[in-house]
């Protein structure tokens, strides 16, 4: 209708379009967005000087965009040019800042560039302490997200150490316990299960599933997630029964509260399928493990790491099979899918290159076998402290 009137695109356009981007944004409706956003920017690029507060936010928007379907570099420039003008022009915006540097901070350490990506999170952590030292939930964000990094590069003490005082902080904000509260006793729990420390993690995610049974009833969905990581720790300690137990609690909680396909309900057939790989139900584990892929392939962008990581997944299944040809299929495609989404050598295109070469290894195509070990190693020794996987 505005484009109708003012055909040349003026100011009262944009800030149209980009609230339509934004309804579609909260609708997950990922690409159409994208669109509504670089119409707003182009028009607001013509009407403003260039270091303009809503050419800024713009240029986050469409960096939000970008980054959900996974075009990572394309993304970070946005993230940096509106980090740029906010900066220089508008420091009193400290919580625009922050979010701009915590996006950053996400995709450099997707791309592998862990301490350029632990640096981004402070720069956001200093600027609130700075300007806005009442925001400390937002600063216990980046906190819990230099954990996840450590986390990444199996530097579990350091991390838990960002995890402790992320709760810190978050306890001052809501003493009585709120849902980030309960996500970081979740991360806890999830570095602890990594440290094999599964009893002190099972304790932090029932303390997680506690908060939200008292404050987040009406949000059964947050309660299926903690029941089904207290599942992943069943499965750990192989108590596959108590864990099949949680993950069906679960997903009965999901599929009557979302109705259709969620990526929540993705995690519980993953942790079924798991249940039956490790009992060595193979074709029932290929069949959750199936419905689980057909449902993140919808509801995920396109090249989306954790389809890439399914896919890779129900390989490594088929090779227990014996059904080669199809674990090959499954693994290369998966390969594709990540050197789309992360550089050449992360270590997870290491993980995917070593799984490939075990299938040609059990194929005795023992040259192409060797070929894709070595091409591994080589990742690892670069991507990794000690060279080799934890």
């Amino acid at each position: 209708m505005q484009e109708k009137y003012y055909p040349s695109g003026d100011i009262n356009t944009a800030q149209t379009l980009a609230a339509i981007g934004s309804i579609l944004d909260c609708q997950k409706k990922y690409d159409e967005p994208l669109d509504f956003y670089q119409k707003a920017l182009t028009i607001q690029e013509r009407y403003h000087p260039s270091d303009h507060f809503d050419i800024a936010k713009s240029l986050i928007d469409v960096g939000n965009v970008l980054s959900s379907q996974s075009k990572h570099d394309e993304a970070l420039e946005f993230f940096k040019r509106a980090t740029t003008i906010l900066e220089k022009g508008y420091p009193s915006k400290s919580d625009d800042i922050a979010f701009s540097l915590r996006k950053i901070g996400f995709i450099l350490n997707i791309q592998g560039k862990f301490d350029q990506a632990i640096q981004s999170y402070k720069s956001a952590i200093q600027i609130q302490e700075e300007y806005s030292p009442s925001s400390l939930d937002q600063i216990a964000i980046s906190l819990c997200s230099i954990g996840a990094i450590l986390d990444s590069q199996n530097k579990y003490d350091e991390a838990l150490d960002f995890y402790q005082q992320s709760l810190t902080m978050l306890k001052q904000y809501q003493p009585s316990g709120n849902a980030e509260i309960a996500s970081t006793f979740s991360q806890i729990g999830s570095t602890l299960r990594l440290m094999r420390k599964h009893d002190e993690a099972l304790d932090f995610y029932k303390r997680a599933l506690s908060i939200e049974e008292k404050c987040y009833s009406h949000s059964p969905n947050r309660i299926a997630q903690r029941l089904t990581l207290i599942g992943d720790i069943f499965g750990a300690v192989k108590n596959y029964d108590e864990a099949l137990d949680y993950y069906h609690q679960a997903l009965v909680i999901q599929e009557k509260h979302y109705r259709t396909d969620h990526i929540d309900i993705v995690m519980s057939l993953k942790g079924i399928g798991n249940v039956h790989y490790y009992k060595g139900r193979f074709d029932r584990a290929i069949e959750y493990k199936k419905k689980s892929l057909r449902m993140q392939e919808q509801l995920l962008p396109r090249n989306h790491p954790d389809i890439a990581w399914s896919l890779f997944d129900l390989g490594a299944t088929y090779d227990h099979i014996r059904e080669y040809s199809f674990a090959l299929d499954y693994k290369l495609k998966a390969l594709m899918m990540r050197r789309k989404c992360f550089p050449r050598n992360h270590q997870q295109v290491g993980h995917i290159l070593h799984g490939i070469g075990v299938t040609f290894e059990n194929l005795n195509q023992l040259n192409l076998a060797l070929d894709y070990f070595e091409r591994a190693l080589t990742i690892y020794d670069k991507s990794l402290p000690n060279g080799y996987p934890g």
